[in-house]
């Protein structure tokens, strides 16, 4: 059986994700991309990859709606292994990655990060 995360999101959280599945892929893939896309980014320090200080206790404070979402074996220890480097619950690290996620991908970051990774430089 694999592990399974439950995700408190908050409106913004949840608004974002129905955006991303607008194009097809369910929730539950949405969150296994973010978290695997979050957990292979190099820059692991870098302060917006921090769950900021205001969302460390997992609360966002608008009614928060809970996902389930399996992931495999080795995604959970990554995941588990950061969160407590962080010292954070796996899950509000799990919630942070999917808003990472969210935002870069609305923000055109993820596309120039997968050109850059494709060796195309970002040019159309």
């Amino acid at each position: 059986m694999s592990p399974t995360l439950t995700l408190q999101l908050g409106s913004l959280g949840v608004e974002a994700l129905r955006w991303y599945t607008a194009g097809g892929a369910t929730a539950e893939q949405g969150v296994r991309l973010a978290l695997r896309y979050f957990l292979v980014e190099e820059d692991g320090d870098s302060l917006a990859r921090r769950v900021p200080p205001f969302a460390r206790d997992g609360s966002d404070g608008d009614g928060p709606t809970g996902l389930e979402v399996e992931v495999d074996d080795a995604t959970w220890r990554a995941l588990a292994g950061r969160a407590a480097g962080e010292g954070v619950a796996t899950e509000v690290l799990a919630r942070h990655a999917v808003l990472y996620f969210l935002s870069d991908l609305d923000s055109g970051r993820l596309a120039t990060r997968l050109a850059d990774a494709l060796g195309d430089g970002g040019t159309p």
